[in-house]
């Protein structure tokens, strides 16, 4: 069967859901819209070997979970995209993003009409969806906040926080599914702290997360 190419395919053809911590590795974007089970490019989808992981450990979640899952990402996307709209050149170049993601941001900023350029930000988004998108937020989150994005930590607690504090609850969900024993107050405490921080400040917000993710990871990892 052919991998699904989009948003609307992908959920069409998801019949089960992936563990939180699937969704953070290395070789996997960071959007809950591009869950799969099939063989072949392992970046987006998902790899044949983790198909029978899936089916048997992971969390069976309802559509409304589904539903609140796209809805936040969408959110992130569009703010992530409005703020790229903004960034300057040198920024951009930092950002590493692909040529189709600049191509479109490019393309936007030339237009001046308001429905032509909304059509423009949503192929902006389009084109964010199925890529590394968190990477790019947190590379201009880290610019932002006079961070060099080169230093920034590829851990699998530093992508846990990144997507935690991203699409917000519906991936606090999704964590304390898999890690039951996470300190949920104190999780959604610090995911807060992140988003409303200024935006020189989210990076550091966000790896005072990290810390707290991290020592998760390794509770569980005794267990």
């Amino acid at each position: 069967m052919a991998c699904p190419q989009n948003a609307g395919q992908v959920l069409a053809h998801q019949s089960g859901e992936t563990p939180f911590s699937a969704l953070v590795s290395a070789e996997r974007p960071f959007t809950y819209l591009t869950i799969c089970r099939c063989a072949g490019n392992p970046w987006p989808m998902s790899s044949p070997e983790d198909s029978s992981v899936d089916d048997e450990e992971g969390p069976r979640r309802s559509r409304g979970d589904a539903k609140r899952e796209r809805v936040a990402t969408e959110t992130a996307l569009a703010e992530l995209s409005e703020r790229l709209l903004t960034a300057n050149s040198k920024v951009l170049a930092a950002l590493q993003l692909d040529d189709d993601a600049l191509r479109a941001i490019e393309d936007a900023k030339r237009i001046g009409r308001a429905p032509a350029r909304a059509r423009a930000s949503r192929r902006v988004r389009s084109t964010l969806r199925g890529a590394d998108w968190l990477t790019a937020l947190r590379r201009l989150d880290a610019l932002a906040g006079g961070i060099a994005p080169a230093s920034l930590r590829d851990s699998q607690a530093a992508r846990h926080a990144a997507l935690l504090s991203a699409p917000g609850d519906p991936a606090l969900s999704r964590f304390l599914a898999e890690f039951p024993r996470a300190d949920r107050s104190r999780l959604r405490q610090l995911m807060q702290n992140a988003r409303r921080a200024p935006v020189a400040k989210r990076e550091k917000a966000r790896r005072q997360l990290e810390s707290v993710v991290q020592a998760t990871l390794d509770e569980h990892q005794v267990e």
